[in-house]
């Protein structure tokens, strides 16, 4: 019998009703599938993967005798001490990013040459005032009104909206009060591997000094008689950036052992991170042995209603493996249809949820990736069990078709 042959046979049954169901079930069951294995790539990534990638994860703040902060620089796996004035980033509001009804918002940071930063298009930060951001940068404020926060996507720059474009800066240095510095942008960088929020730059630490504040926090308190008393809350610790996140421990000891107070910049909740990775495991499980339920449960059930049409097949001369082959070809063609169109809703979804819903994956640059490995484990999986269920199952009623179909005598 020839290919052809079988492709019309199969061709003129595979859109009936009992197949359309199995393809709804089984696209139902690998979208499920894939988003659980996209929501424990992803938590196995931030696990793992992000703690290596990210200087705040091997950045430790230090207090303690001022006098002594030089020699934290002494210690084995420091690559440099530097005020926490230093750490976080500044927010400033250019009048240049302003679009509609957003303010521009912009958060300079200092540039450290062991920061995760890749240059894309054009240079990086060599004179004064230059500054590099984003390659896909988002300079505006995310929130419309007091409650709800959104990003636009449309109102995203590229590079070229943005090198050689300017804005100005007022300080906020108790020292350079009443100046403006005014920035241009010199660079673009790989926002996604650095980690990097959408509307963070990074300038030099001599022009980062000149703009930020001196004090951490600064007010008034009017005493009963009414006299005004300030006070300012100055910059007593030190941060402390190590070269790598394995070095953080043997290095927080040392410091704890000099008479140093030291806790981590950044803690991620390991156990709850753990949790996730198993409950996306556990509902993976749990989907698997559903689809492999169904799976078996309709072939099993085709071939028992297709067992005389299997008889007289084999009446006109098919034999047992030209049968098997029939519904071989069919089972497979049904499963190969419902992933492609689970694919297609998925990447449907995926795309929706990071553009449009997932405004914080945007903002903060987390990176969801598609874990294109698991997806070929899991689709090579369902064609597998596909085959061996059609060809056990057709083995063992093969020689049961005819007796079925005439009777025992």
């Amino acid at each position: 019998m020839k290919i052809d042959d079988i492709q019309w046979l199969i061709n003129k049954k595979i859109l009936n009703k009992r197949n359309i169901f199995f393809v709804i079930s089984l696209i139902v069951i690998c979208i499920v599938l894939f988003l659980c294995i996209t929501l424990m790539a992803y938590n196995y990534d931030l696990k793992y993967n992000s703690k290596n990638s990210s200087p705040l994860y091997r950045t430790l703040i230090v207090y303690g005798n001022k006098e002594k902060y030089n020699e934290l620089k002494d210690i084995d796996h420091v690559l440099y001490v530097e005020s926490t004035k230093f750490y976080n980033g500044v927010l400033v509001f250019p009048d240049e990013f302003n679009q509609n009804n957003l303010k521009g918002e912009v958060a300079l940071n200092v540039y450290f040459s062991d920061l995760n930063i890749d240059i894309v298009h054009g240079k990086n930060i060599q004179n004064d005032f230059e500054v590099i951001c984003p390659d896909s940068f988002y300079p505006h404020s995310t929130y419309i009104n007091k409650t709800t926060e959104k990003v636009y996507p449309s109102l995203f720059l590229n590079y070229q909206n943005t090198i050689g474009k300017s804005f100005i800066v007022p300080s906020q240095n108790e020292d350079f009060l009443n100046k403006k510095y005014t920035f241009t942008i010199v660079g673009t960088y790989n926002a996604k591997k650095s980690q990097s929020v959408v509307n963070s730059c990074y300038i030099s630490k001599d022009n980062f000094d000149k703009i930020k504040s001196n004090f951490k926090s600064y007010g008034s308190t009017t005493h009963v008689d009414g006299s005004i008393e300030e006070f300012y809350d100055e910059y007593d610790e030190v941060m402390v950036r190590i070269d790598d996140y394995k070095n953080t421990e043997e290095v927080a000891q040392k410091i704890k052992n000099m008479g140093f107070n030291v806790q981590m910049a950044t803690v991620d909740d390991d156990v709850q991170i753990s949790a996730m990775i198993s409950q996306s495991i556990f509902i993976c499980l749990i989907v698997i042995l559903i689809s492999i339920n169904i799976i078996y449960n309709f072939i099993n059930k085709k071939r028992k209603y297709n067992g005389k049409y299997y008889s007289l097949l084999k009446c006109c001369g098919y034999n047992n493996a030209q049968t098997c082959k029939i519904e071989i070809i069919e089972n497979i063609e049904l499963a190969i249809i419902s992933l492609i169109v689970a694919l297609i809703i998925y990447f449907i979804i995926y795309h929706v949820l990071i553009n449009y819903v997932l405004v914080q994956v945007i903002y903060n640059n987390f990176i969801i990736k598609i874990p294109f490995l698991g997806f070929c484990i899991m689709i090579i999986g369902i064609l597998v069990l596909t085959i061996l269920f059609s060809i056990n199952l057709m083995k063992k009623n093969s020689d049961n078709f005819i007796k079925n179909l005439l009777g025992e005598k």
